[in-house]
C-alpha cells in the first residue's frame, strides 16, 4: 500500500502559493517576442488547459490571439470569470490554434499536439473514436520517418487518449484490451524508465495518463487470464497498491501520480496549478481507492483553498475540487459538509458538460450518494438522479449500468427501498442482457451484489446464469472467462450437502480440461482448487487428496493457500504430525517472503487456525496480529468482513491465554467504531462479530454492551432480511441465531429474577417485588411468538436443508427449543428431549459440552442429582479433552470442578496437582496483566474466577506443613491486588508531567459524576424515562472504560509491577527478634492461620475453628446492630468464646513474641482483636502489641514513622439547620455516634423521618478543640458545625494535611437490602450494589438528604460516600482517623474490605484510625484527644494507640468504650 504522505507538507497559505507561482511565472515566462508561431501555440495551449491567469500567460494568449480569433475570444471570456458552456471557448481556441499550425507549418510537431489537446477536450462531449485513429496513423508516419523521442511520446499520448475514450464510450472495462494497456505500459517505461533521470513534461503527462487508465479496476484474474504469458504482469519495477476488500484489486496509479508529482515540482515548481492538478490526481486516487484518513483529509482542504483562491468561484475547476474535499470528510468523518455548495456544483457542470453529459451525470452520482448517506430526503435525490439517467440513455443497459452502484448505497440507508430498486434493475437485467462486455459488467456487479450483500442466493444464480451466456457469447464457449463465469454460477449455489453440486462441478472441470485456449493452465488451477474448497467444508480427506495435488513439488506463494488448508486437513485427520510440521515449516519461510506487511491476512488467520488446533496458542496469537496488521496496513484499517472475523479470533485467543488488557482493548477499540460510525454494510460477517460480542456481554452480565450488541444484531438482521427480500437463508440462519440469542436472554434474566426474589420479603421489599413481576409479567407475553417462531422454523427446516439433521444451525434451534421449554413454561421433560437430540446430532466438542450442561441443568430441576452430576462430569471430560476450543473461563471451571471431586474423594495428591495447576492459571492471566485491566475488567476477573488462592488455601488444611509457604505467599500475592493498581495509577498521575494523563483522569471523574446523576428508582423500572437513562448510563459506562484504558496505556511505561512477587521468606526477613506476622484465611471448613517469626524457617499452619461454628456463634447472638453485637462480644460474661476459637490455636507458637502484625480478612475484620478476653480475665492487648495491616506484605516496605506535623479537623457538625439551637451545649450523659438511641435502620421506614437521624454529637466539638490544642504551633485548619460541608472536606484535602481528622457520624449498610430501607439511597438504586456507595460520613445538611430531600447538589449534599472519597487525592495525608462510627466496616472479599477504609486508601492514604462499632461520643473523644498528644510526644503512632486505649480504660474499663478503633496500616 502506498501509505498516505503528506502531499502539502510545505504549503503554507494560498495566497503565499499563489505569489510564489506569479513570481515563477514572471521569471520562467519568456516574452511573446522572442518566440515562434509553434512555441507561442504551445504555451497558449497550456494556458488554455489551466486557466492560467497570471499577466505573462495573458501576453502568450494575446500573441496567439492575434493569429488566431478563436483566442481571442476565449481571452474575452476569461475576464468575465464564468463558467464555460459546454467549454465551448476552449474548444474552439484549441481547435483554431491547431487549424492555424495546419495551414502555416502542416508537419509541425505543435500542430500534432495541439489538436490532441483538442480531441480530448472534444471527446467529452462526442464520439471521436475516428479522430483518434486518424491522428494514430498519422503519427506513425511522422515517426517512422523521425525517430524522435517527442514524436515517440506523442503517439503514446494519442493511444493512450484512444483507448481512455473507448472505455468511457462502452463504460465498461474490457479484459480483451488489457494486453493492449499492458504493451502501452511497457512501451512508456521503455521511453522513459522508471529509474530515468529524464525531467521533461512529456514524460509527466505520460506517467498521470497511464495512471488513469490503471486506475480502472482490473481484476486480478481477469488481468492473469488475459496476460497468460506473463508470469507476474505486475512485474515492471512499479508499485502496486492493494486498494482494499471492497475494490479488490491491484493498482499502479498511486506510483505513476507519485512520480508524476516529483516530476512537476522540478520542472513547474511547487505553487503551479499544473503542480496543484497532479496533486489533485494523486489526492483523488487515495481517497477513492485507499482510504480517507486524516492526512487526506487535510491535503484535501488546502487544495480546496488553492483553488478556490486561484479560480473564479463559480469555475468548474473550484467545484470539482470542492466535490473533492467533500468525499475525502465523507470518507473520513460520513459527513460531506457539502449542503449549501452542492446547488453551484451542479450548476458549474452542468454549464460547462452538459446535461445529457456522462461528466455531468457522474457529479450528480456523487451528490445522491452523500444525499443517500445524509440527506434528509434522500428519494428526492435519487428520483432526480434516476430521471436523469432515464433522459439521457435510451438502452436499459446503460440506464442499469449508471443506476446500480447509486442504489447499491440505498441499502445502508433504507435496506427495503434499496431491496426494491435493486429488484428493478435486476428485472431489466434480465430482460436485456445482451452478451456486450457492458452487459457481462453489470451482470457481474449485479450477481455480487445479490451474493455478498442481499444474499439472496436464488437471485445471484439467475444472474450469473444470464453472465455465463454473456460471456460464452463474448468470449467464446471454449474460453477461460467462460468456464470461470460457470464456476461462479456453482460457487453461489453450492451449500455442500447436494451430491449434483460436485457432479455440476466436475462437468465443468472435464470441459475444461478438453482442447487449448488462453490461459487453461491457470483456469483449471482454479477449478480444481473450488474442487478441494468444496471438500474441505465436509470432507478433509478429499479435501486433503487434492490439496496434494495441487501443490505437488510447488513450495511458491501461489499454493499458500493449499498448503496451509492441507495442513488444517492433516491435524483433523490425524495424521503424521512430523510430515505436518515439515509442511508448515515450509508455509512459514515462504510467508516470511512477503514482509510484515503485505502478507495475505486471510491466510496469516488460517494459519493461526492450523496453530490453534495443535495447541499452539502463542503462535496463533503472533499471526492474528500479523494478520491484523497486514489488513489494517493494506486496506487503511477498513472496518470489514475480514477485520472483524480476525479481531474476534484474536480477542477469542487473548482470553484463552489469560491477556484479558489485549482482549479487552481490542473489543473496546472495535465497540468504539461501530459506535462512531454513521452506517455499516449489513453482513453474514458483521452479525455473527455483534452476537459473538452479545454472549460475551451476556455472560459477564454487562447489560450496556448486551444492549449494544443486541441493537446493532437486531438492525443487520432486519437489514438483510430487506435488503434480501426475506431470503430463506437470512431465516435459518441469521434468524436461528436471533432466536437462540433471545432465548439466551430469557435464561439470564429468569436466573435474576429468581435471584432477586429469594432475596425479597414482602413487607420490606414489596414495591420492588411488584415491579419485578409487572416486568417478567410483560416478558411473558412474548412467549406465545416466539414459540411460533421456533416451532415455525423447526417444522419449515427440512424444507430448506433436506440434509438439515447436520447442520450446525438446526443443532442451535434445537438448543433453543430446549432452552425455552425449560425456562419459559417450565417442561422440564420436553426441554430434555431437545436437549437430548441435540447430544445425539451433536459432533463438535463445543456443540457435545454446551448439551451436557443443559442436561445437567435440567436433571437439577427434576431432583435427579446423580444424572446432574454425570453430565456435567461428561462436559468437564470434554474440556480437558479438547482444550483448543475452551476458552480460560471454561478450563477454569473444569478444573475447579475436578479439585472438587477430588478434594472431597479425599484423594489429596490428586487436589493438590489440580490446585497448583489452578493457581498457576490464575497468575498465568493476572501476572503482568492486571494493571493494564481498567477497573471494571479487574472487578469482572474477580467476580468470575474468585478467590485465586482458593484452592490452594484448601489444600492447606489436607497438608499443613507441605502448603504453608507454598499458600503463604498465594495469599499476599492477591491480596489488595486492585487497590494497588488503583493506588499506583494515581501515584502515575500525581507526579507525571504529561498533560494528557491529567485530562483524561479529569475526563474519567467528569463522567462518573454524570454517571452518579442517572438515578432509576423503583416506580421508573418499567418507563421509557428509565430505558433512556439506562441507554444514556451504558454509554457513559463505556466512555469511561474506554478512557481509563487509554490513561493506562498512556501511563504504561510509567507504571511499575503491582505485585510484586513478595514471599514469605522476605516478609521473615523484615521482622526483628519478638516480631511475629499472622494471616488469617479460610480454607475448605476452617479459619487458618499462617504464623510467621522472624527466626522461622517455613510458615507454620494453625487450625483455629471450623468457620461454620464462628459464623453460627455470631449469627446466634441476634445482635440488633454493632453496638450491641459489641456488648455481648467482649468483657466479662462474653455470649461468644472468641479466645479459644481465635486465638488459643496460636499461644504455642508465640513465646517470646510481643509484637504481632496480622491481616483479618472477611469477618474477622469485624472483630476486635485487642478486645478478646483471655482465661486470665484480661484481654490480647495485656498480652500483644496487635498490629493491623492491610497485607503482611507490607512489612517489606517500611515507613517513616514520625509526629503529623499539620492536620485538618473537621467535626461539631449540624446535620440539620434545627440543630444549631443546641449546638454547644454539652449533655450530662453521652450517647454513642450511632442511631444506638434513635430509631435504628429496621425501624426507620416507619418512624425515622420524624425524628433526626444524624443525632448532634455535642463532644466532637470539646475533641476537635483538644486535638487542635495538641498541635500547638503546626498548621491546622478546622471546620464545624454548619461550615462542616462536602465542599469545605474537599478543600481541607486539598490543602493535604498529614492526619485528617474527622468527627461525625459513620454509615455503614450491610447490603442492597438494607440500603433500600433508605430514603436517600433510593435515589440511587441503581448504583447500591457497590458497597463503596453504601457506606460513608455524614456531614453538614446530611440530615435532610438522607431523608430524601434532593434541594442540595450531590456533590454538596451532606453524605460523602466511600465512592466520592475514592476519587478525591490524599496522597499527601499519612493518617485519616474516622471518629465515626462503623468506619472499618464494609463489604469482605478475598481482596479486602470494601468500605470506607477503601475510599480512603484508594485516596492514598497510608493509615487510617477506625472504629468497628458505634462509638461512645464522650469516650471517643477522650480516646483522640490523648492518641494525639502521646502521637506528637513520642512519634510512634502504635506506642500512642496503646497509650489512649490505657488512658480511656482507665475511665470506662468495658471493651465496648476502649476498643473499637483499629489502626489500620
Amino acid at each position: 500500500m502506498l501509505a498516505s504522505a503528506n502531499i502539502l507538507a510545505d504549503f503554507v497559505s494560498p495566497f503565499e502559493s499563489i505569489r510564489n507561482h506569479r513570481k515563477w511565472m514572471a521569471e520562467n515566462t519568456p516574452s511573446p517576442d522572442t518566440l515562434d508561431d509553434e512555441e507561442i501555440m504551445l504555451r497558449a495551449c497550456q494556458i488554455i488547459d489551466l486557466r492560467l491567469q497570471e499577466p505573462e500567460a495573458e501576453r502568450i494568449l494575446v500573441a496567439a490571439g492575434s493569429k488566431v480569433p478563436e483566442v481571442s475570444a476565449y481571452l474575452d471570456w476569461a475576464a468575465t470569470l464564468d463558467c464555460d458552456t459546454l467549454m465551448r471557448r476552449k474548444r474552439d481556441a484549441l481547435r483554431g490554434m491547431a487549424d492555424y499550425l495546419d495551414r502555416t507549418d502542416p508537419d509541425c510537431y505543435a500542430a500534432r499536439r495541439v489538436r490532441l489537446e483538442w480531441i480530448n477536450v472534444e471527446s467529452m462531449f462526442r464520439d471521436a473514436m475516428k479522430d483518434y485513429e486518424s491522428m494514430i496513423i498519422d503519427q506513425k508516419k511522422v515517426c517512422d520517418r523521425k525517430q524522435d523521442k517527442k514524436e515517440r511520446s506523442l503517439l503514446l499520448m494519442m493511444r493512450l487518449g484512444l483507448f481512455d475514450h473507448r472505455n468511457t464510450v462502452e463504460m465498461a472495462d474490457n479484459p480483451l484490451y488489457y494486453p493492449e494497456l499492458w504493451q502501452l505500459e511497457d512501451e512508456v517505461l521503455e521511453l522513459y524508465p522508471v529509474a530515468s533521470t529524464d525531467t521533461v513534461s512529456d514524460r509527466m503527462e505520460l506517467y498521470i495518463r497511464l495512471a488513469v487508465l490503471k486506475n480502472i479496476p482490473q481484476e486480478d484474474l481477469k488481468v492473469r487470464l488475459m496476460l497468460p504469458e506473463r508470469e507476474n504482469p505486475y512485474d515492471n519495477d512499479t508499485f502496486y497498491d492493494y486498494t482494499g476488500s471492497q475494490l479488490d484489486y491491484l493498482c499502479n496509479s498511486g506510483f505513476y501520480l507519485a512520480q508524476a508529482l516529483e516530476l512537476s515540482e522540478k520542472i513547474y515548481g511547487y505553487d503551479h496549478p499544473l503542480t496543484m492538478a497532479t496533486r489533485y490526481h494523486l489526492l483523488e486516487y487515495r481517497i477513492y481507492n485507499i482510504t480517507g484518513d486524516e492526512v487526506n483529509v487535510r491535503d484535501a482542504r488546502i487544495l480546496d483553498d488553492y483553488m478556490s483562491a486561484y479560480y473564479p468561484r463559480r469555475s468548474l475547476e473550484s467545484r470539482l475540487c470542492r466535490l473533492l474535499k467533500a468525499n475525502a470528510d465523507f470518507r473520513y468523518s460520513g459527513d460531506p459538509g457539502i449542503a449549501s455548495d452542492a446547488p453551484d456544483m451542479i450548476e458549474a457542470a452542468r454549464i460547462s458538460y452538459g446535461d445529457s453529459s456522462l461528466f455531468y451525470l457522474n457529479i450528480l452520482s456523487r451528490l445522491a450518494v452523500f444525499d443517500i448517506f445524509t440527506g434528509s430526503d434522500f428519494r428526492q435525490s435519487v428520483d432526480g438522479y434516476q430521471t436523469k439517467c432515464d433522459e439521457i440513455f435510451s438502452d436499459s443497459l446503460a440506464r442499469i449500468y449508471w443506476k446500480m452502484f447509486t442504489h447499491m448505497q440505498i441499502i445502508f440507508r433504507d435496506p427495503a427501498e434499496g431491496a426494491s430498486r435493486m429488484s428493478e434493475l435486476k428485472k431489466s437485467y434480465l430482460q436485456n442482457h445482451d452478451g456486450s462486455i457492458l452487459s457481462v459488467r453489470i451482470g457481474e456487479e449485479l450477481g455480487r451484489y445479490y451474493k455478498i450483500a442481499a444474499l439472496d442466493f436464488n437471485s445471484a444464480k439467475e444472474i450469473y446464469e444470464a453472465v455465463a451466456g454473456d460471456v460464452a457469447e463474448l468470449y467464446g464457449k471454449k474460453s477461460s472467462f467462460a468456464y470461470n463465469a460457470r464456476l461462479d454460477v456453482f460457487d453461489v449455489t453450492a451449500t455442500g450437502t447436494n451430491p449434483e453440486e460436485i457432479t455440476y462441478l466436475d462437468k465443468i472441470i472435464n470441459d475444461a480440461e478438453k482442447g487449448e485456449y488462453s490461459g487453461k493452465k491457470r483456469i483449471m488451477t482454479r477449478l480444481r482448487s473450488a474442487k478441494a474448497n468444496y471438500y474441505y467444508n465436509n470432507d478433509y480427506g478429499k479435501a486433503h487428496e487434492l490439496f496434494e495435488i495441487l501443490y505437488a513439488g510447488d513450495s511458491g506463494a501461489e499454493t499458500l493457500y493449499w498448503r496451509t488448508y492441507d495442513a488444517i486437513c492433516r491435524v483433523r485427520l490425524g495424521l503424521d504430525q512430523t510430515e505436518t510440521d515439515t509442511l508448515v515449516s515450509g508455509i512459514r519461510k515462504s510467508l516470511s517472503e512477503y514482509g510484515p506487511d503485505n502478507a495475505p491476512p486471510d491466510l496469516l488467520k488460517e494459519l493461526a487456525t492450523y496453530y490453534n488446533l495443535v495447541n499452539r496458542q502463542p503462535d496463533a496469537v503472533e499471526l492474528l496480529e500479523l494478520a491484523l496488521e497486514a489488513h489494517n496496513y493494506q486496506t487503511n484499517y477498513s472496518f470489514d468482513d475480514e477485520y472483524l472475523a480476525i479481531s474476534g479470533d484474536l480477542a477469542r485467543l487473548y482470553d484463552a491465554t489469560g491477556n484479558r488488557p489485549a482482549a479487552s482493548r481490542l473489543i473496546a477499540n472495535d465497540r468504539a467504531i461501530m459506535s462512531g460510525k454513521s452506517s455499516f454494510a449489513p453482513s453474514v460477517g458483521l452479525a455473527n462479530y455483534l452476537l459473538e460480542g452479545y454472549y460475551r456481554a451476556l455472560g459477564s452480565q454487562d447489560w450496556g454492551a448486551a444492549t449494544f450488541y443486541m441493537n446493532g444484531l437486531n438492525k443487520v438482521i432486519s437489514d438483510l432480511g430487506a435488503s434480501s427480500d426475506g431470503a430463506d437463508f437470512i431465516k435459518f440462519t441469521l434468524g436461528i441465531d436471533a432466536i437462540q440469542a433471545y432465548v439466551s436472554l430469557l435464561r439470564t434474566l429468569w436466573d435474576q429474577y429468581e435471584s432477586a426474589r429469594n432475596m425479597m420479603v414482602t413487607g420490606d421489599y414489596g414495591e420492588f417485588s411488584d415491579r419485578l413481576e409487572e416486568f417478567m409479567g410483560r416478558m411473558s407475553e412474548l412467549y406465545p411468538d416466539i414459540k411460533a417462531t421456533i416451532l415455525d422454523a423447526e417444522r419449515n427446516f427440512p424444507g430448506y436443508d433436506p440434509d438439515y439433521q447436520s447442520n450446525p444451525k438446526y443443532l442451535s434451534l434445537l438448543a433453543s427449543c430446549s432452552t425455552f421449554y425449560e425456562v419459559c413454561e417450565k417442561d422440564f421433560d420436553k426441554a430434555e428431549e431437545y436437549a437430548l437430540r441435540f447430544l445425539k446430532l451433536s459432533e463438535h466438542p463445543i456443540d457435545r459440552k454446551n448439551a451436557y450442561y443443559s442436561l445437567s441443568g435440567l436433571m437439577r430441576h427434576k431432583g435427579d442429582s446423580v444424572r446432574a452430576d454425570k453430565y456435567l462430569a461428561d462436559a468437564y471430560d470434554i474440556v480437558f479433552g479438547h482444550p483448543e476450543y475452551m476458552g480460560q473461563g471454561e478450563r477454569m471451571a473444569a478444573l475447579s470442578y475436578l479439585f472438587h471431586s477430588r478434594f472431597t474423594a479425599g484423594d489429596s495428591a490428586e487436589a493438590l496437582e489440580t490446585a497448583r495447576k489452578i493457581y498457576a492459571e490464575n497468575r498465568k492471566m493476572l501476572d503482568g496483566n492486571f494493571q493494564f485491566l481498567s477497573s471494571s475488567d479487574q472487578e469482572q476477573i474477580f467476580n468470575t474466577y474468585g478467590d485465586p488462592a482458593w484452592a490452594l488455601a484448601c489444600m492447606l488444611e489436607k497438608e499443613p506443613l507441605e502448603m504453608a509457604g507454598e499458600t503463604y505467599d498465594a495469599i499476599v500475592y492477591r491480596t489488595g491486588m486492585k487497590l494497588r493498581s488503583q493506588q499506583e495509577t494515581r501515584r502515575i498521575i500525581a507526579r507525571s508531567e504529561n498533560p494528557d494523563a491529567r485530562f483524561l483522569a479529569d475526563s474519567i471523574a467528569r463522567i462518573h459524576n454524570q454517571l452518579k446523576q442517572i438515578n432509576v428508582t423503583p416506580d421508573q423500572w418499567l418507563s421509557q424515562e428509565a430505558t433512556e437513562s439506562y441507554n444514556r448510563s451504558s454509554a457513559l459506562t463505556f466512555a469511561a472504560h474506554r478512557l481509563e484504558m487509554e490513561l493506562l496505556d498512556l501511563t504504561a511505561d510509567e507504571r511499575s509491577k503491582i505485585n510484586p512477587d513478595v514471599t514469605w521468606q522476605m516478609i521473615r526477613d523484615s521482622l526483628k527478634p519478638a516480631q511475629a506476622v499472622v494471616e488469617f484465611l479460610f480454607t475448605h471448613d476452617y479459619v487458618m492461620a499462617l504464623l510467621l517469626r522472624h527466626d522461622a524457617s517455613a510458615p507454620v499452619a494453625v487450625r483455629l475453628c471450623l468457620w461454620k461454628d464462628l459464623s453460627d456463634g455470631l449469627d446466634a447472638l441476634n445482635a440488633k446492630n454493632t453496638a450491641s453485637l459489641a456488648k455481648k462480644l467482649y468483657g466479662q460474661n462474653s455470649a461468644l468464646d472468641l479466645y479459644s476459637m481465635l486465638w488459643k490455636p496460636l499461644e504455642e507458637n508465640l513465646e517470646g513474641v510481643s509484637t504481632i502484625y496480622f491481616n483479618a480478612p472477611g469477618i474477622l475484620h469485624s472483630i476486635a482483636f485487642n478486645a478478646i478476653q483471655t482465661p486470665e480475665g484480661d484481654y490480647l492487648i495485656d498480652h500483644y502489641d496487635l498490629r493491623q495491616v492491610t497485607t503482611t506484605a507490607q512489612l517489606t516496605f517500611p515507613s517513616e514513622e514520625r509526629a503529623p506535623l499539620s492536620a485538618g479537623l473537621l467535626g461539631d457538625v449540624l446535620f440539620d439547620p434545627s440543630q444549631a439551637s443546641g449546638a454547644g451545649k454539652m449533655p450530662e450523659q453521652s450517647g454513642e455516634r450511632s442511631v444506638d438511641d434513635d430509631y435504628s435502620l429496621d425501624d426507620f421506614d416507619s418512624r425515622g423521618v420524624s425524628r433526626h437521624y444524624f443525632r448532634y454529637l455535642p463532644f466532637t466539638a470539646t475533641e476537635l478543640s483538644d486535638i487542635s490544642a495538641t498541635f500547638g504551633d503546626r498548621p491546622v485548619r478546622t471546620s464545624v458545625r454548619d461550615r462542616a460541608t462536602e465542599k469545605e472536606f474537599r478543600e481541607l484535602c486539598a490543602s493535604s494535611p498529614e492526619v485528617l481528622h474527622l468527627a461525625t457520624h459513620g454509615f455503614f449498610l450491610s447490603s442492597d437490602a438494607e440500603a433500600m430501607k433508605v430514603p436517600y439511597m433510593k435515589r440511587f438504586a441503581s448504583q447500591t450494589g457497590s458497597a463503596m456507595m453504601r457506606s460513608g460520613i455524614a456531614l453538614a445538611g446530611a440530615e435532610a438528604t438522607w431523608k430524601g430531600g434532593t434541594d442540595m447538589p450531590e456533590d454538596n449534599d451532606g453524605i460523602l460516600t466511600a465512592a466520592e472519597v475514592s476519587a478525591i487525592n490524599l496522597k499527601g495525608t499519612r493518617l485519616v482517623a474516622l471518629s465515626a462510627c462503623e468506619s472499618a466496616l464494609g463489604s469482605y472479599d478475598f481482596e479486602g474490605v470494601h468500605g470506607l477504609t477503601r475510599g480512603f486508601k484508594q485516596a492514598g492514604v497510608k493509615s487510617l484510625l477506625v472504629s468497628l462499632w458505634s462509638v461512645n461520643d464522650k469516650s471517643t473523644a477522650a480516646f483522640m484527644s490523648a492518641f494525639y498528644r502521646n502521637w506528637i510526644d513520642t512519634g510512634d503512632r502504635h506506642d500512642a494507640y496503646r497509650k489512649a486505649v490505657a488512658a480511656v480504660r482507665s475511665e470506662f474499663p468495658s471493651p465496648f468504650y476502649w476498643a473499637p478503633f483499629i489502626l489500620l496500616d
